[in-house]
């Protein structure tokens, strides 16, 4: 099972913080990413922006095993000052 994390403008985006999705249905954190896209084409335009992180590290290899990754978070850019 992996939870997938939703924050700020992507929790707006898509309409709730988290939701749960069976990682066999995933080989790779890509196919996570995938998958956010498809289910919530309504709110592509800000998770196509967002950066993602898995198990609190940012992802850069969207290869890594989807199974290693017990929770994907979306984080939108954040403005601060």
């Amino acid at each position: 099972m992996t939870t997938i994390r939703y924050f700020a403008a992507a929790a707006d985006a898509v309409g709730f913080p988290e939701e749960k999705v069976t990682s066999e249905t995933f080989t790779t954190v890509k196919d996570v990413r995938d998958y956010a896209l498809s289910a919530h084409p309504h709110a592509a335009n800000v998770l196509d922006q967002c950066a993602i992180f898995a198990n609190n590290t940012q992802v850069t290899d969207f290869s890594m095993p989807a199974e290693k990754a017990e929770s994907v978070d979306f984080l939108p850019p954040f403005a601060g000052g």
